[in-house]
C-alpha cells in the first residue's frame, strides 16, 4: 500500500513535463490520453509556484517563449496573479486577428494587458462603435492612431473625450467625417494633447480656433489638406500653442507665409508645401520670426527664389 502514492508520483511527473513541452512548442512525440492530461492537471494544481519569490518568477519568465508565458498565466488563479507581472511587462506591437472580429479582440487584449497605452487602428473598416469599445476598454490610452479610418465620425471622437482624458496622442490622418464639431468635443475633454494629426478632415479655422485655446500644450500639429483654413486659423493656433514646435499645413492654399510668421510659438520644423500664397517676402518674415527652424518645406512654393533663400541663410545660419 506504500508503494501506491509512489507510483502515482512517477507517473504524474511525465504528464507534467509533456504539458510544459507542449507550452513551449518543444517537439514532442508523446501523446497525452485524457487520463494522462487528468493526473497532469491535478499536478499543477498541487504545484505552489507561489513559494518563489518575484525575482525568480521573473529570470524563470525570461526562459519562455510569449506563448508560453502566456499559457502558464492562464493556468489557474494563483498562477495568472504569479506570472501578472511578467505579463504586463510585454510590449505588443503587432497583433494579427485573421477572422476574429475587432471587439472581441479588443476585449481579449485588454484583459490579458490591462495597461494598454498605446493602440494603433488602420483602415476603412474600423467604425465609430470600434473606437467607442476601444477607449471603454483601455482607459489609460495615452496614443491612438487612426490612419485613414474612412468610417470614423465626430461620434468617435466624443467618446474619446469622455473616455481617454489622458489622451496624449492623436492621428486621424484621412478620416474626412471629422468636422469642426468633433475637435471642440475633444478640446473639452483632451486638452492634454501634445500631438494631433487632423491632415484631410473636413475642418475650418474654427478647429484651430479651439485648439489655440483647449489644446495649450500641442508641440506637434498636422492640417495637411485641410483646404478651407485661413491665416486667422492658422495665426490663432501658432499664438496660443507656445510650446508648438513641428507644424504642417501643407496643401491649405489660402495660408499665407505672413500668418505663420505672426505667431510666437517656437517652430523647429514647418511644412508649407503647396501653399501658393507663400511669397519670398512671406519666407523672409518667417525666418525672423523663427530662429530656431531646423526643417522648412517649401515644395511647390512657385512663388519662392532666390530671394528667400538669401533670407534663410542669414537668419537661420545655425
Amino acid at each position: 500500500a506504500a508503494s501506491q502514492p509512489t507510483h502515482t508520483r512517477r507517473r504524474r511527473a511525465p504528464g507534467l513535463m509533456r504539458e510544459w513541452d507542449a507550452m513551449s512548442g518543444a517537439p514532442t512525440e508523446v501523446s497525452v490520453d485524457q487520463h494522462d492530461s487528468m493526473e497532469c492537471d491535478d499536478v499543477i494544481k498541487r504545484a505552489n509556484i507561489g513559494l518563489l519569490d518575484a525575482d525568480a518568477i521573473a529570470h524563470l519568465a525570461t526562459f519562455l517563449p510569449l506563448r508560453a508565458l502566456l499559457a502558464a498565466s492562464c493556468v489557474c488563479s494563483d498562477w495568472r496573479r504569479t506570472f501578472a507581472a511578467c505579463v504586463d511587462s510585454i510590449a505588443v506591437s503587432n497583433v494579427s486577428l485573421g477572422h476574429v472580429p475587432l471587439e472581441h479582440a479588443l476585449a481579449q487584449l485588454s484583459r490579458r494587458f490591462p495597461s494598454i497605452s498605446s493602440l494603433r487602428l488602420h483602415g476603412p473598416t474600423v467604425t465609430d462603435a470600434q473606437v467607442h469599445a476601444a477607449a471603454q476598454l483601455n482607459p489609460a490610452l495615452t496614443s491612438l492612431d487612426l490612419t485613414q479610418c474612412d468610417n470614423v465620425t465626430d461620434d468617435a471622437i466624443a467618446m474619446l473625450a469622455l473616455e481617454t482624458p489622458g489622451l496624449r496622442i492623436l492621428n486621424v490622418l484621412g478620416c474626412r467625417d471629422i468636422t469642426n464639431d468633433g475637435i471642440r468635443r475633444l478640446g473639452d475633454g483632451c486638452g492634454g494633447l501634445t500631438s494631433l494629426c487632423l491632415g484631410w478632415c473636413d475642418l475650418s479655422d474654427n478647429a484651430l480656433l479651439v485648439l489655440s485655446k483647449k489644446c495649450t500644450l500641442l508641440e506637434s500639429l498636422d492640417v495637411s489638406g485641410c483646404g478651407r483654413l485661413s491665416d486667422a486659423g492658422v495665426s490663432a493656433v501658432t499664438t496660443g500653442c507656445r510650446r508648438l514646435a513641428t507644424l504642417s499645413i501643407e496643401g491649405c492654399r489660402e495660408v499665407s507665409a505672413w500668418a505663420v510668421a505672426a505667431g510666437s510659438a517656437p517652430l523647429t520644423s514647418l511644412n508649407m508645401g503647396g501653399c501658393t500664397l507663400v511669397t519670398d517676402a512671406g519666407v523672409g518674415a518667417i525666418a525672423a520670426a523663427h530662429p530656431r527652424l531646423r526643417s522648412l518645406s517649401l515644395r511647390l512654393c512657385r512663388s519662392v527664389g532666390d530671394v528667400a533663400l538669401r533670407f534663410l541663410a542669414m537668419r537661420c545660419a545655425s
